[in-house]
């Protein structure tokens, strides 16, 4: 019984504090801000720039539910514009063999 009663006490941390000061990350955020990124640089890739900007503002999409929404929104921003872009080229190059074909 004596030893029961001299074992140290274990002091408990109050973990709380510690966890208030985490902030939380937007992971599939920030993944599609990357892949944004990537698409900008490798654009002139004709595959790879759609295999990229794609999936990027897809996940920037989903992203932007969830907080912080700040590298969503602009990795969402980035592959949009770069979609738009790539798709008025293709409207363009295509409609420019159509209308050297008509004539």
């Amino acid at each position: 019984m004596e030893q029961i009663l001299n074992t140290p006490q274990v002091e408990q941390t109050n973990t709380s504090k510690t966890n208030a000061n985490v902030k939380s990350t937007n992971g599939l955020g920030l993944a599609g801000f990357i892949t944004s990124i990537t698409g900008l640089i490798l654009c002139w890739v004709p595959v790879l720039c759609w295999l990229l900007l794609i999936p990027a503002f897809l996940m920037s999409f989903i992203g932007q539910f969830r907080k912080p929404r700040t590298l969503a929104i602009i990795g969402a921003i980035i592959s949009g514009v770069l979609i738009f872009i790539k798709l008025l080229f293709k409207i363009g190059f295509w409609g420019g063999l159509l209308s050297l074909a008509l004539l």
